[in-house]
């Protein structure tokens, strides 16, 4: 009975070395090269105003009364 024999190990590649050195392809398979930030852009990182600000008020109305509670106008 051969049921418990164990059978050949497969030639495998598990976590190893890929057989074929990697090649890279043309400048179409590579992304572009982000530009460097330069020195002066730390000030972002700390909030140092860069732009224009605008601000919008929003009036504020009076709470609702409860009789007013039901919004049917009564």
């Amino acid at each position: 009975m051969g049921l418990f024999t164990q059978r050949p190990e497969e030639p495998s590649e598990w976590a190893g070395l890929p057989a074929e050195p990697h090649t890279r392809g043309g400048a179409a398979d590579e992304l572009a090269d982000e530009p460097q930030p330069s020195a002066g852009s730390i000030d972002l990182l700390f909030g140092a105003p860069t732009g224009t600000t605008a601000s919008v008020e929003v009036p504020v109305s009076e709470p609702a009364t409860p009789g007013d509670a039901d919004g049917d106008g009564d």
